[in-house]
């Protein structure tokens, strides 16, 4: 495993290189600025496997860099670990919304620095999606429309300001625990009728609608700061940087003031985003806080109706409207009578 790390000082990237050397699985390059590491990946026999990454440096600071880094398609899913002296919430903010993968505060542990790195390799691997297909001669070739996706699947969104994939969330709300932001609370977003989008669009115009929901979810509820993510099955979780004022109904009724659903060639799609309760992280620890993101979850669930519901209430409307039309033509053969 090719490990590079950057960072300024010399202590800690003699450390840091002397630890993992210690295992023969991790080959270790060190660097000292972000011009040296774009220099290193820039080289044609670079394959690295991970970056360990300071914040501040001179010239580029490190959330750029990883910026930069995350612009190589070969890069794209590649673990990085963010070493820093850097402890408030703005730049733990930054750098997962840059495309970081976990984040480790000096001083640090060597070992848990270890199980950080096999952590964040097994979720990357878990990321990376099959992106051959096979032509009409029998060559593969790289599938250029976007991919399948399951409507269960986690959809990244680089594209979207303080996105973040949810294989990192829970790397991220961690963090939070650690830096005791005890007062943050998490929010869930999911949308109506998913179950009828995900069956009529095709991938890309799927994609799309999950894009531009995430962008009126950031719109209505991270105004004020915080970070999103998209874990399947119609549902955005999103962590304001403080608790949002007024009540659920009221950022419910705003968010679906901008919603609009319109399929490519069918179009309209009926669909409303319904918005959960806001749950606190709590103190409880790691299992704690992976509970209120749970919680989140079964708070929005609520909210929302299930696909079942949604034809029942289309068949019920239908039934009405028979029933008025019914009722109407009795009314004219009775006037008739009458008359």
């Amino acid at each position: 495993m090719k490990v590079l790390v950057i960072d300024d000082d010399p202590a800690i990237l003699e450390l840091v290189a002397q630890y993992l050397s210690l295992s023969a699985q991790y080959e270790v390059r060190t660097v000292n600025s972000a011009r040296d590491a774009l220099a290193a990946i820039g080289e044609t026999d670079a394959a690295f496997d991970c970056f360990l990454v300071d914040i501040q440096m001179p010239g580029v600071d490190g959330i750029t860099l990883v910026e930069f880094v995350r612009e190589h398609a070969a890069y794209r899913h590649t673990p990085i670990i963010m070493l820093t002296a850097m402890e408030d919430k703005s730049h733990v903010d930054r750098a997962f919304a840059a495309g970081a993968t976990d984040y480790v505060t000096k001083p640090f542990d060597f070992y848990d620095l270890q199980l950080r790195i096999n952590t964040a390799r097994e979720k990357a691997a878990a990321k990376v999606r099959p992106t051959a297909t096979t032509g009409a001669e029998g060559t593969e070739r790289r599938a250029e429309a976007a991919p399948m996706f399951r409507i269960e699947d986690p959809i990244s969104l680089p594209e979207v300001e303080g996105a973040i994939d949810f294989a990192d969330f829970e790397n991220y709300v961690r963090q939070l625990l650690n830096r005791r932001l005890y007062r943050v609370s998490a929010i869930a977003v999911k949308i109506g009728g998913i179950e009828q989008i995900h069956a009529q669009f095709d991938p890309d115009d799927y994609l799309a609608v999950i894009r531009k929901v995430a962008e009126e979810v950031r719109a209505a509820l991270l105004a004020v700061g915080g970070i999103l993510t998209y874990r399947g099955n119609g549902i955005f979780l999103c962590v304001p940087d403080q608790r949002l004022q007024g009540r659920r109904n009221a950022m419910q009724k705003a968010l679906n003031k901008r919603h609009r659903v319109v399929h490519p060639t069918q179009g309209r799609i009926a669909s409303s985003l319904f918005v959960g309760d806001q749950i606190p992280l709590g103190t409880g620890g790691s299992a704690g806080v992976l509970a209120s993101l749970d919680l989140a979850v079964e708070s929005v669930e609520k909210q929302a109706p299930g696909f079942g519901e949604l034809l029942d209430a289309s068949k019920r409307f239908l039934n009405r409207d028979r029933v008025h039309e019914a009722s109407g033509s009795l009314d004219d053969k009775a006037g008739e009578r009458l008359v």
